[in-house]
């Protein structure tokens, strides 16, 4: 399945609830290393953007592991 939203994060707090590596809310976050969605799909970045992309790994609500992509792409940072 696929979907795509646009997201404003107004506070780097949140932001990073949704990019840093760790098992939270969202369930186990790790980085996408060695892809680049942005070289898939030939995009030209702007000056000063970057991309970020995560796994989410988690279950659904019948309690199957579902796992998901999520891109970010802007003024954002490599998060340890």
């Amino acid at each position: 399945m696929f979907s795509s939203e646009l997201c404003v994060y107004t506070s780097e707090e949140y932001f990073k609830e949704h990019t840093v590596e760790q098992t939270g809310r969202f369930g186990k976050i790790e980085r996408i290393q060695g892809k680049s969605l942005a070289q898939e799909f030939g995009l030209e970045l702007p000056e000063g953007f970057n991309e970020l992309g995560v796994l989410r790994i988690d279950k659904d609500d019948d309690g199957n592991p579902y796992i998901s992509e999520h891109w970010y792409f802007g003024e954002v940072h490599q998060y340890g």
